[in-house]
């Protein structure tokens, strides 16, 4: 049997509209990636470069991204990190090789400066803590850069 296009076009229509009434079978308002806002600024960066790592994706309540890093004891980090108007609080953490945190920020758009003691590998990771009403996920942008901040 052949459907003709007029007829697929309806039975789509009724299949969006169908999914429409089943809770969950559309994503929520505005689904997908949006803008984040504008992350803190490094107060003294050490380049031109504004981000030696930078993340920038989409993430579920929870939700973690983490990437693995050397740094030098006695030179100074700047971590910072935003989320579009979906989100609500995101977490950044920088943990130690044993996996201790050693600094942590939380807020719309956390930021701070990181002077290891000790020369080595250390995890940083984003998170979102909260979302604002009804979405089910949000974008973060977080970056790591070389800085003179104290």
């Amino acid at each position: 049997m052949q459907i003709g296009h007029r007829n697929t076009l309806r039975i789509f229509l009724a299949g969006a509209f169908v999914a429409a009434l089943i809770p969950g079978a559309m994503p929520a308002r505005g689904q997908g990636l949006c803008k984040p806002s504008v992350r803190p600024a490094n107060p003294t960066p050490v380049r031109a470069q504004s981000c030696l790592m930078q993340a920038l994706r989409e993430f579920g309540l929870n939700e973690e991204s983490a990437s693995a890093l050397v740094l030098e004891k006695g030179k100074s980090y700047w971590f910072a990190a935003s989320g579009c108007p979906k989100m609500g609080n995101i977490g950044l953490y920088i943990l130690d090789s044993d996996g201790a945190v050693a600094k942590q920020a939380s807020s719309y758009s956390p930021s701070f400066c990181f002077t290891p003691q000790v020369t080595g590998k250390y995890t940083v990771k984003a998170k979102a803590l909260s979302l604002m009403h009804a979405y089910r996920s949000g974008t973060i942008d977080a970056c790591f850069s070389e800085s003179g901040c104290r």
